[in-house]
């Protein structure tokens, strides 16, 4: 028993004790569901290759990174996307990390897919967070998306 403990404890460490926390029904989050951004540049739609990042798909404007696997579509600079949840996820000794997830209309398989919108800071390369957030990110502070990435919808 004491041997499974230690196990299950050295796992833990050794993924980062990761779990994830939804906040859309909390402040200021919940302001965030339902609304309604548009792309700044055409980008792509990935299947997700980070385990630190949640859901299947990724959207970018970038062509390549490790955290992309197979390409599931692009979309057009002015196209839409809907914010669905915001969630927190224990990313290993890194800490708490952002993210949104939204729903997306792709053409090249004729309907809606959720997308992780990437915001964390651990992948900052990909991150759509407005920049004056450093390397670090916390539970309580607002969620801006950067304006060379998505403007919201009533902006364009």
């Amino acid at each position: 028993m004491v041997r499974m403990l230690k196990f299950i404890i050295f796992a833990c460490v050794l993924a980062g004790c990761k779990n994830t926390t939804y906040l859309s029904a909390e402040e200021p989050y919940s302001a965030l569901i339902g609304k309604c951004y548009a792309l700044a540049q055409d980008s792509f739609i990935y299947e997700n290759a980070c385990w630190g990042l949640k859901g299947k798909h990724l959207i970018s404007t970038k062509e390549q990174h490790i955290c992309f696997s197979e390409k599931v579509g692009s979309i057009k600079q002015g196209a839409n996307f809907v914010i669905k949840d915001v969630l927190q996820e224990r990313y290993g000794t890194w800490g708490i990390c952002p993210q949104l997830q939204a729903n997306v209309y792709l053409d090249e398989i004729g309907s809606e897919v959720v997308v992780n919108v990437p915001i964390c800071m651990a992948f900052e390369r990909l991150s759509w967070l407005s920049e004056g957030y450093g390397y670090v990110w916390e539970k309580g502070h607002a969620i801006e998306l950067n304006s060379q990435y998505a403007v919201p919808c009533f902006e364009r």
